[in-house]
């Protein structure tokens, strides 16, 4: 995600300035590391609500940029739908399988949020 967002903030070819496109870069960047910061402190909502916020923005920003007129990605869509079609397809199957390995490889006892030493017993 940091490299996507870094990587985004030096497009800027199509309008010659910064638009929303940067906004969302920048927000993204924010719940990202709010998320990373928030889990090793025990904080399971404030990360899953960061990540959660991110993923939603990304979804937005991805459905504004198919939808909206003008764009490449519907021109893409129309006109070559023997590329895009498949690119879209690999692309769930890839993400889908990504969540599947990491959801069946993380350690239940990782889920649970740990006390603090000095609150567990017998410490």
């Amino acid at each position: 995600m940091y490299l996507l967002c870094t990587s985004g903030m030096f497009i800027h070819s199509l309008t010659g300035g910064f638009t929303v496109f940067h906004a969302l870069a920048l927000f993204t960047f924010v719940t990202t590391t709010l998320g990373v910061v928030l889990i090793p402190r025990g904080n399971v909502r404030a990360h899953v609500g960061n990540m959660v916020g991110g993923w939603l923005g990304a979804i937005g920003a991805g459905t504004a940029a198919a939808f909206v007129p003008g764009r490449e990605i519907p021109t893409w869509m129309a006109g070559s739908p023997e590329i895009f079609w498949p690119s879209v397809l690999g692309i769930v199957l890839a993400v889908t399988a990504w969540t599947a390995w990491v959801l069946t490889h993380v350690p239940e006892e990782s889920h649970r949020r740990q006390a603090p030493p000095a609150e567990r017993v017998g410490v």
